[in-house]
């Protein structure tokens, strides 16, 4: 130490910040300018990949952390008591008007009556995720239409694994009595369908935006206490810490050749029971929503169709058992499982969102083959030769001259025939794989609606058929894909808001009757609930057509 200092004067000359040495940018030279903005990237690339190490660094060893968790879990659980049940509850198969995924306002029964508890459901959208990926894959299972989303904030809904649990299973913690029903809730019944019950407004998610473009944030539907896929990613802490949510690690089976997900048939069945369901209520979305979304609004939609089936088959199941002690409890488990494995997991997380979202180019198959007899036998095409058929076909698609009642004329806007036969075909008549047609069921009130998307998808169906004989012979190797026919479908939903805009109780007596005609000689009924849109593009002289239409 310098003669005549103190220790503490020196220390403090140690901490003074060393003088950072100035330069005068416009003094350099070009070739130096060069040189120091060189050092600057090279500087913050270095940074940048250090963060990088260390987030991966710190996402290994999370992962690693809530696998130790798990296993230690395993060795020292004890097995599972019995407990004799409480309370039961369920959930209604009713769903909104246009619900792609609902949030259920729950109450809750006592022994004396095990009906399920009937609730009206609000629609929200899909959480977005950056890091997911959506592929394609074969194949089109249907499920049962029924379409649940458990929202834990709503009253009722205790907020502890444990406690959730047995909220599912339909138990109360001992010694407790079972809760009063969620207050400001009344019956209402409609006409032609099932009385429902509908929750007070405050405990319900806020309304449906009427642009589905920007689709409302859905509230938490898991059972793991992560907010969302990136930080149970990231995050020790949220590995599993009771018997709520524990799961066994993801055993992927091997694509088949020329796929990047494995098979619908080679999971698990509690893995297969939810993405069937999945994917079936995500082909109603498809059409009476969107027909060709985009791949990162597929992706979220699929993400919040997947979490919603595994809380409706974790609720079935939990449901079932309630009186038959064994196997009930164990399905239900099994459910909820997969949801911690959904949110733990991200190679299964991303194959579960893929097969929920790879149906779409199937069941758009589906669709314009249910189109192809319909077409054929209203304009008896292939009663005619080649050429008759080239210039029928050319003059039907001009300008959309299909979609009139007569074509010729260009009159009834939107009452092309085809239209009400193809929405009975392929919706309500035609039984899946769970016994009902998927318009039927939780599903009806959506497609009662006939929303403008579904109009303008199963337009979009019959344009498709059309220009497959519009050479004059059937050209097999046009399909029914995104490239060829999202333009086709913007433009009839782009018409069909054009007509609104111009005379909306126009519109919603065209829907009234696409719906009418279509469920003639069935056992539906004919009430029906209409909402608005907007936007639009129509031919100037088809609107003027539409003014006289509607004097008259």
């Amino acid at each position: 130490m310098p003669r005549g200092k103190s220790k503490k004067r020196a220390a403090d000359e140690m901490d003074e910040p060393a003088s950072t040495s100035t330069v005068n940018v416009k003094k350099l030279s070009k070739k130096q300018k060069d040189a120091m903005l060189a050092q600057l990237m090279r500087e913050k690339k270095s940074t940048a990949d250090a963060e990088k190490t260390k987030k991966r660094t710190k996402e290994k060893k999370a992962e690693e952390d809530a696998e130790r968790e798990y296993q230690a879990s395993l060795s020292v659980q004890a097995p599972p008591t019995k407990k004799s049940r409480t309370v039961s509850s369920a959930r209604s198969a009713h769903t909104s008007s246009s619900s792609p995924i609902v949030t259920v306002a729950t109450t809750t029964t006592t022994p004396k009556s095990q009906a399920p508890v009937r609730t009206r459901l609000r629609s929200v959208s899909a959480e977005r995720d950056e890091d997911d990926e959506v592929r394609s894959v074969d194949g089109y299972e249907s499920g049962n239409g029924v379409r649940y989303a458990l929202d834990p904030s709503l009253p009722g809904v205790v907020p502890g694994d444990d406690e959730l649990l047995n909220a599912r299973k339909g138990r109360l913690p001992k010694g407790s009595a079972a809760p009063a029903a969620v207050s400001g809730v009344k019956e209402k019944a409609a006409k032609g369908t099932a009385a429902i019950t509908i929750g007070a407004a405050q405990l319900l998610s806020s309304s449906t935006s009427k642009n589905k473009k920007t689709p409302l944030k859905p509230m938490s539907i898991s059972s793991d206490n992560s907010s969302d896929s990136s930080s149970s990613e990231s995050d020790a802490s949220d590995g599993p810490t009771s018997d709520v949510g524990q799961h066994t690690p993801y055993k992927r089976s091997t694509p088949p050749p020329g796929k990047a997900v494995p098979a619908l048939s080679a999971l698990t069945p509690h893995s297969r029971t939810i993405s069937d369901d999945a994917r079936s209520n995500y082909t109603v979305f498809l059409a009476t929503e969107e027909a060709f979304p985009e791949e990162k609004e597929a992706l979220r939609q699929a993400r919040c169709y997947w979490l919603a089936a595994a809380d409706a088959a974790a609720a079935a199941a939990a449901t079932a058992s309630y009186g038959n002690e064994g196997s009930g409890d164990d399905d239900a488990q099994g459910y909820i499982n997969r949801m911690s494995r959904y949110r733990k997991s991200r190679v299964y997380k991303n194959d579960m969102n893929a097969i929920t979202a790879g149906v779409d180019s199937a069941f758009r198959g589906h669709i314009v083959n249910d189109a192809e007899g319909l077409v054929e036998s209203q304009w008896q095409l292939e009663e005619l030769n080649a050429e008759r058929r080239k210039a029928l076909v050319q003059k039907l698609l001009h300008h959309g001259a299909f979609t009139f009642a007569d074509h010729n004329e260009r009159k009834g806007h939107f009452g092309c025939p085809v239209v009400p036969r193809l929405l009975r075909k392929a919706f309500l008549t035609k039984e899946v794989k769970k016994g009902h047609a998927l318009g039927l069921g939780a599903n009806l009130h959506v497609f009662a609606e006939v929303p403008p998307a579904l109009v303008a998808f199963l337009l979009t169906a019959i344009e498709c058929i059309l220009k497959r004989w519009e050479t004059g012979t059937y050209n097999k190797r046009l399909h029914f894909t995104m490239a060829a026919f999202e333009p086709v479908y913007t433009r009839h939903l782009q018409a069909l808001h054009q007509v609104e805009n111009r005379a909306p109780r126009k519109l919603d007596e065209i829907r009234k009757e696409i719906w009418t005609t279509a469920i003639a000689n069935t056992s539906i009924g004919s009430a029906i609930q209409v909402v608005d849109d907007d936007g639009g593009y129509m031919r100037p002289e088809d609107l003027d057509g539409l003014d006289a239409d509607v004097a008259a």
